[in-house]
């Protein structure tokens, strides 16, 4: 007998389910709504009022999402599947849908996740521009990147040596 994390990832991977979202690219994935309000209260409150998702059963996200960070963010509300890749767009936008739907332990595990990718120049101005177009850009993830910054412009010490001129 399969546990039930076995499950709900096959429940998922089924693509079935009461909700149908529509995503970018004009790619779909069927949600069960009983999940996801029990997991989001915007979901909840979107498919429980005379909202227009609700009636029709369908939740129109083809301007904002693509299926893979959806997807991800699925995997989350379905079998507590945390995303573990290091792709900075992706994780992004996995952040941006957890905030919207008021998903807060995903949203934080995801943050810390970017935070803990500062490792580098070049990463850090990635994670920040991205964090500032997306309207992310918490103390932690300016101040880890403000001292990466700072390390590497400035000067290095060098131990000052005395030239004797005879």
């Amino acid at each position: 007998m399969a546990d039930l994390s076995t499950v709900y990832k096959e429940l998922l991977a089924s693509n079935e389910g009461d909700i149908l979202v529509k995503l970018k690219d004009g790619r779909q994935l069927k949600i069960i709504s009983f999940l996801i309000k029990k997991r989001s209260p915007v979901f909840k409150t979107m498919l429980e009022s005379p909202m227009q998702e609700a009636a029709s059963g369908e939740v129109d996200l083809s301007q904002h999402y693509s299926f893979e960070a959806f997807r991800e963010f699925m995997a989350y509300i379905y079998y507590n599947k945390e995303y573990t890749g290091s792709y900075i767009p992706l994780l992004f936008e996995i952040l941006c849908i957890a905030d919207y739907y008021e998903v807060a332990a995903y949203r934080r595990y995801i943050s810390d996740r970017i935070v803990k990718l500062i490792t580098d120049v070049p990463i850090c101005l990635t994670i920040a521009s991205k964090a500032l177009k997306h309207g992310t850009l918490t103390s932690e993830k300016y101040a880890r990147c403000l001292g990466f910054l700072k390390e590497a412009v400035e000067p290095q010490k060098v131990e000052s040596t005395t030239c004797d001129h005879q």
